[in-house]
């Protein structure tokens, strides 16, 4: 397996991981997203086993704005901003995103 890289939070950016399987630059990434009161990390096991399995992969383990290493965000923080915040994300990595996991929270 390649490694993790990290990428701490700058002002209005996403702090990330990004797990690839080898040494080289995958060819495209997935998104993990975590949920309600999550972080990144919570996808870590998941994301290495992923890209273990598909080594044209890599994964990229987002916190999302407000949460866990991603917290110098100017207002608003709404759903819009935060789906800004991934389209921004991918203008950072070396691959396009092609596809994302995510938790979904449904209450009743």
């Amino acid at each position: 397996m390649g490694g993790e890289v990290t990428e701490a939070s700058k002002e209005n950016s996403l702090g990330f991981s990004a797990i690839s399987p080898f040494s080289e630059e995958p060819k495209r990434w997935m998104l993990f997203i975590h949920g309600i009161l999550g972080r990144r990390a919570n996808w870590r096991g998941i994301a290495k086993r992923f890209v273990q399995q598909r080594p044209d992969w890599g994964a990229l383990l987002v916190d999302l704005r407000m949460h866990g290493d991603s917290v110098a965000f100017e207002p608003p923080h709404t759903l819009e901003a935060a789906a800004e915040d991934l389209v921004a994300l991918e203008q950072r990595v070396s691959a396009p995103i092609e596809g994302c996991w995510a938790i979904v929270l449904v209450a009743k």
